[in-house]
Parts: structure tokens; C-alpha cells; sequence
């Protein structure tokens, strides 16, 4: 009785303390984020297929070690390396917003969060904000990456692979900045921030199945059915 009512005062004071302290400041709406995209894409880069998926098998590995950027050849691949993998996501987007809307030669549109219509539509989720999440920041710098990859002719796996960590490393920054007060004192934050990084799980196992356009929706269903709300 006495380790249960222990129990009961501890809980009810974490509580108590979660309420009386700062609250996570609350993520922009996703209008407002959109609405700042002044390059909008003319099409995803990832596609559904019908056909079987071949064997492949992903396993998260969630870390916070910093991604080595690839060897780059020239003052585009390394400006384009630079603005991938040594700069902040902030400082990304702040220069990804600064741009023309004609800014050769890098290539700067992006459809956000590439996780088809159908998947989205399937589980009711806004694919740029799954669940309220904020991913869409970190989607538009691995849509800057894949794209001017493959316009650089660098598209290989080994790159690809560089690429999907540094989605991964982002969205996990994004989840610590949206719930900076996560600790026992905001036990609703740790919980929202351990899903969060859960979700950011899902994503980077997504682009690793599918960005090689050889996804079809059952396979895509199968990854997002575990962070199923």
C-alpha cells in the first residue's frame, strides 16, 4: 500500500510540474510552411509501382552521428554538399526561401514529403506533418539532395544511402527542436517526442525501400502500419 501510494504522489506531481512549467512552443501551421515554398514541384520523385517489391529489408537504426558528406568534383557538387551536409537545416532553408525562382545550377523545387497520395490517404495523415509532426523542412533539403544527385550524375547507392541518413539525422533534429522541454518534468512532450522519432523511423525506412522507385503500396502500407495512430 505504501510503494502504490508512493506511486500515486510521485505521478500526481510530475503532473503538476508539467502543467506549471513552459509548454514546447507549438509548430507553425502547415499552411504557413507551405506557403513559404517558392518552389513548388512539378511532380514527386518517389512513384508506386504494381509489380512485386524485390527482397529488400530495412531496419532503423536511429543515431545521432553526424553524416559524411560524398567526394565532390567542382564548385556546384561541393556548393550542393555544403548546402546538404555542413550547414544547419535552418541555415538550409533560410537560403532555400532566399533563391530566384530561377537559380541555376542547382535545382530547388520539391513536392515535400514524398509519401504518395495513397498512403496518406490510407491512414489519414498529412504527409508533410504525419501525426503534427513538423517533417516537411527536412523533406524539402533530402528533395534538394536527390535531385541535384542525379542532375550531377552522383546518384549511387553509396550516395543515396548518405543522402537517406542525412533525412534521418534532420528529422530527428526536427522532433528535439519541436519538443525542446522533453524530460520526466513534461512527461507529454517525452511521450510526443518518443513517437515522433517512432515516425521518423517510418520515413527513413520508406525512402530507403522506395526512393529507388520500386515500391508498390502494399510494401509502403506495411511500414507505416506500425506508427498506426
Amino acid at each position: 500500500m505504501v510503494s502504490k501510494n508512493l506511486l500515486f504522489l510521485v505521478s500526481a506531481t510530475l503532473v503538476a510540474l508539467s502543467h506549471s512549467l513552459p509548454a514546447s512552443a507549438a509548430p507553425k501551421t502547415p499552411a504557413d510552411y507551405r506557403a513559404k515554398n517558392p518552389f513548388p514541384s512539378k511532380e514527386p520523385y518517389i512513384h508506386l509501382t504494381t509489380s512485386p517489391n524485390p527482397a529488400i529489408r530495412v531496419r532503423t537504426v536511429l543515431s545521432g552521428r553526424a553524416v559524411s558528406a560524398p567526394s565532390c568534383a567542382g564548385a556546384t557538387q561541393c556548393e550542393t554538399n555544403k548546402l546538404i551536409f555542413t550547414i544547419t537545416l535552418g541555415e538550409f532553408v533560410n537560403n532555400y526561401r532566399a533563391k530566384g525562382v530561377d537559380s541555376p545550377p542547382l535545382v530547388y523545387d520539391s513536392d515535400g514529403c514524398s509519401v504518395p497520395k495513397e498512403v496518406a490517404d490510407f491512414f489519414h495523415i498529412d504527409k508533410d506533418f504525419p501525426y503534427g509532426y513538423a517533417f516537411l523542412d527536412s523533406c524539402y533539403r533530402h528533395d534538394f539532395g536527390y535531385r541535384n544527385f542525379k542532375a550531377q550524375d552522383r546518384f549511387t547507392e553509396p550516395n543515396r544511402q548518405k543522402l537517406d541518413q542525412k533525412l534521418k539525422e534532420d528529422l530527428l533534429n526536427q522532433c528535439s527542436a519541436q519538443y525542446p522541454n522533453a524530460n520526466i518534468f513534461h512527461p507529454l512532450d517525452w511521450l510526443n517526442k518518443t513517437w515522433c522519432e517512432a515516425v521518423a523511423g517510418v520515413y527513413f525506412d520508406f525512402v530507403r525501400l522506395c526512393g529507388r522507385d520500386n515500391c508498390t503500396l502494399d510494401a509502403a502500407k506495411q511500414l507505416f502500419q506500425k506508427v498506426l495512430h
